[in-house]
């Protein structure tokens, strides 16, 4: 892609696939989304990787990366919705902040301010109940979520449980690693990885 080409080239092998409308923003799921700007709006296209073919094209502020045919989208300022590959939207009437779409999971920041998980279909999978949270594995919808500054718990959206944690995490941050693995840092000051999480 160059700076003074307003859409992108696709290449595959050496051989020209095609063009893109706009600037590549994504490319998960087998699905490449990209963002052409204009006076009025941005437009975003969703294309299938493997031969171009474009699926839909959409107006809103951003559309984050596809998973599983799903991805999230703000439509506007602090409104948000779930979007599949087809463009059929699925708004989130409550939420001001949502995360990237993981395996049919989305974390969800609500209009009160508290942090909860949802299935793509807008339905609830953890409650609403949570002063901060973040997605903490690269591959499966695990859920870091503060119940208070001191107090955390991980949970497993598409297994509907809480796991096990370090006693000595006082509530850190983890660092997702790969394979599952997550790092963190103990009482002494020294980096700790661990895959217990997997449990």
């Amino acid at each position: 892609q160059r700076s003074d080409i307003p859409d992108t080239k696709v290449y595959r092998d050496g051989k020209l696939l095609g063009t893109m409308a706009g600037n590549m923003v994504s490319c998960s799921d087998g699905i490449f989304v990209s963002r052409k700007t204009t006076e009025q709006s941005d437009i975003w296209h969703i294309y299938k990787a493997e031969d171009l073919e474009e699926l839909t094209t959409l107006t809103a502020y951003q559309i984050g990366a596809f998973s599983n045919g799903y991805a999230t989208m703000q439509t506007a300022e602090n409104q948000w919705a779930v979007v599949d590959t087809e463009g059929v939207i699925t708004p989130f009437s409550d939420a001001v902040w949502m995360d990237e779409v993981c395996n049919g999971y989305v974390l969800v920041k609500n209009t009160q301010g508290k942090f909860g998980v949802a299935q793509v279909s807008g339905k609830e999978a953890v409650v609403f109940a949570y002063i901060d949270g973040t997605h903490c594995s690269e591959d499966y919808p695990l859920y870091q979520l503060w119940e208070s500054e001191t107090e955390c718990m991980v949970i497993s959206a598409n297994k509907e449980q809480k796991l096990e944690l370090p006693e000595d995490l006082q509530a850190q941050k983890l660092v997702a690693l790969p394979d599952n693995y997550f790092a963190y840092l103990n009482a002494e000051g020294c980096s700790v990885i661990f895959d217990d999480l997997k449990q």
